[in-house]
């Protein structure tokens, strides 16, 4: 048998036997009204998931210019098209949104949830030094570069 049959025959076997897998995130967007939506689902289209206690405990919080950080007061939203949390009234359209909660313990690992939304425009180049970091332990800061947009991922307040 040629090489190339044997390689796509076991890879075709292998894959046979593989599982979807599945996972559920929060997530955390503007709506068309200027609102704060907070929402735990498989992707940012899955919007009907019933959140778990835990995550019904998140808060959301606004991150100024400046760095000033408020929360933001939130009210439970269910219907047959969103199943989750919302701002009580509109956030400015370029504010910067961070959320962390604990999941709990699931098959023994503690997950913890870091959850942001970048509003306004992206930065151009990535200089530390101007990085406005946001009161998060693990946050992601995403540049627009010439040939798309790369993404530096920070933990602890350090860049790497």
């Amino acid at each position: 048998m040629q090489p190339k049959l044997v390689v796509f025959f076991t890879a075709s076997l292998v894959l046979s036997f593989a599982q979807n897998s599945n996972a559920h995130f929060p997530w955390l967007v503007m709506t068309e009204d200027g609102r704060a939506a907070y929402f735990f689902g498989e992707n940012i289209a899955d919007r009907t998931y019933k959140s778990p206690p835990s995550i019904k405990q998140a808060e959301i919080r606004l991150v100024d210019s400046d760095g000033t950080v408020n929360t933001i007061p939130l009210q439970p939203i269910e219907t047959a098209e969103f199943v989750g949390m919302t701002s009580t009234s509109p956030v400015a359209k370029d504010a910067n949104l961070i959320s962390a909660v604990t999941f709990g313990v699931y098959h023994g690992s503690k997950l913890n949830y870091y959850t942001q939304h970048h509003g306004g425009k992206l930065l151009t180049n990535f200089d530390a030094s101007k990085i406005k970091l946001v009161p998060l332990d693990l946050q992601a800061q995403a540049i627009d570069t010439e040939t798309g947009v790369d993404i530096y991922v920070i933990w602890q307040q350090q860049a790497s």
